[in-house]
C-alpha cells in the first residue's frame, strides 16, 4: 500500500515498508483514479521463448479512495493499493490446454491432409486408368474397323484368286503326272505346285488374320493340346535333331477355351521356335503352371533371338524376317489369345533364344 508521497506504508513483505518511489508509472495512473494491471513472466531464455515461464504474476495498481458515508461518491484518493497475484499454476494449466488443443487440431489437419492426398492420388489413378482404357478401346475400335475393311476386301479378293489358283494347281498336278509317264523332267510343274500351295497358304493366313475370331468355348485341358502339338511335330523335331523338354505342373484345372484355336496358336509358336534354331543344336522348353487363377505357358527356344529394333515390330501385320513368311503368323496367334481374354508377351532370353509367355484365365472373363 502506497501513500500520497509514493512511499510504501504497508506490505506483507516487511522489508519493503518505507521504500520510496517504488510505484512507477502505474502508481501515477492510480492517483488519477485509473486502475492498471500487467503480467510478469519469469524464467530462463528458453522458457520465455516458447511461452512456458517458471513463474507468472498479475500486478494490479488501484486507487484507494475515501467516500462519504451512505454514498458511493469518492471524496478524494488517499493512497494506492498494489495487488500481486501468483497465477503460475493457472497459467500452466491454460498453456497445457492450449498445447492439447493445438496438437489435436494439427493431428486432425494431418489426417485430413493425408486423406486429401489419398483421395487426389486415387482420383489421379482412376483418371489415368480411364484415359488408358479409353485409348485402348479407341485403338481396339480402330483396329476392328481396319480389320473389318480388310476382311471385306479379302473375302472378295480370295474368291477371285482361289478359283483360278485351284485350276492352276490341278492343271500343274495333271501336267506333272503326264510328264512322269513320259519320263520328262518335272521341275517346272513341281515349282508351279509348290508356289501355288504357298500362295494358297498366304491367302489362308490373310483370311485367318482379317476375319473376326469367335472361339468355340468348351472345357479343355491345356496339357492335352500341347501333347497333340508335340505329336504332330515329332517327326520334324526328330529329323532336325531338336529336343523337347516339358515342365508341366500336376493337376492343372480345365479352362474354358477353343481347343482347335489354341492348337493352331501353339503350333505357330512351336514352328517359329524350330525355324529359329540350327539343325541338331536346339532345345524347346515348354513350361506350364497355375498362377492366380491363370494358366501360364512358357515356350523357350535356343535360337538366335530377335533384334531389339525388330522386337518392337513383331506384332505389325506383314512384318517378317523370313524369306517365305507372310508376317501374319504372330498376329493370328495374338488374335486367338486375346479372344480368350488372355495375354501374350515375347522377349529375348538372357541366355539364348526367345521366350513366349502366354497367360490364359481359367474362366473366360
Amino acid at each position: 500500500m502506497y501513500d500520497l508521497n509514493n512511499v510504501i506504508s504497508y506490505s506483507f513483505d516487511p522489508e519493503k515498508i518505507g521504500l520510496k518511489n517504488a510505484g512507477g508509472e502505474n502508481y501515477k495512473k492510480a492517483l488519477d483514479q485509473k486502475s492498471t494491471s500487467y503480467l510478469i513472466k519469469k524464467g530462463n531464455f528458453i522458457q520465455l521463448l516458447f511461452g512456458f515461464p517458471s513463474e507468472t504474476r498479475i500486478v494490479t495498481f488501484a486507487p484507494l479512495k475515501m467516500e462519504k458515508p451512505l454514498t458511493k461518491l469518492a471524496v478524494s484518493v488517499i493512497g494506492v493499493i498494489e495487488i500481486v497475484q501468483n497465477v503460475s499454476k493457472d497459467y500452466k494449466k491454460n498453456f497445457n490446454q492450449q498445447i492439447i488443443i493445438i496438437t489435436a487440431i494439427l493431428f486432425v489437419m494431418g489426417i485430413l491432409f493425408i486423406a486429401l492426398i489419398f483421395v487426389v492420388k486415387k482420383g489421379e489413378t482412376i483418371i489415368d486408368k480411364r484415359n488408358k482404357e479409353e485409348l485402348r478401346l479407341k485403338e481396339k475400335l480402330r483396329k476392328a474397323e481396319h480389320l473389318s475393311d480388310i476382311g471385306e476386301m479379302t473375302a472378295g479378293i480370295s474368291h477371285e484368286i482361289r478359283n483360278p489358283l485351284g485350276i492352276i494347281t490341278s492343271s500343274a498336278g495333271l501336267l506333272k503326272k503326264k510328264m512322269e509317264k513320259l519320263n520328262i523332267s518335272k521341275t517346272i510343274p513341281d515349282i508351279i505346285v509348290e508356289e501355288s500351295d504357298r500362295l494358297n497358304n498366304i491367302i489362308k493366313d490373310f483370311l485367318d488374320f482379317a476375319k473376326p475370331m469367335t472361339p468355340d468355348i468348351r472345357p479343355c485341358y491345356i496339357e492335352d493340346i500341347i501333347e497333340k502339338n508335340i505329336s504332330f511335330l515329332m517327326l520334324e523335331i526328330q529329323n532336325q535333331g531338336f529336343e523337347i523338354e516339358k515342365n508341366i505342373s500336376q493337376n492343372l484345372p480345365q479352362i474354358m477355351a477353343d481347343s482347335s484355336a489354341l492348337y493352331q496358336a501353339f503350333l505357330n509358336i512351336l514352328l517359329n521356335s524350330c525355324q529359329a534354331m540350327s539343325k541338331n543344336k536346339g532345345k524347346i522348353i515348354i513350361t506350364i503352371f497355375l498362377e492366380d487363377k491363370n494358366i501360364i505357358l512358357l515356350f523357350k527356344d535356343q535360337g538366335k533371338g530377335i533384334k531389339h529394333d525388330e522386337l518392337e515390330k513383331i506384332w505389325t501385320p506383314f512384318f517378317t524376317t523370313k524369306e517365305k513368311g507372310t508376317g501374319l503368323g504372330l498376329g493370328i496367334v495374338k488374335n486367338i489369345i486375346e479372344s480368350h481374354a488372355g495375354k501374350i508377351e515375347i522377349s529375348n532370353r538372357k541366355v539364348q533364344g526367345v521366350q513366349v509367355k502366354i497367360t490364359l484365365p481359367i474362366k473366360k472373363k
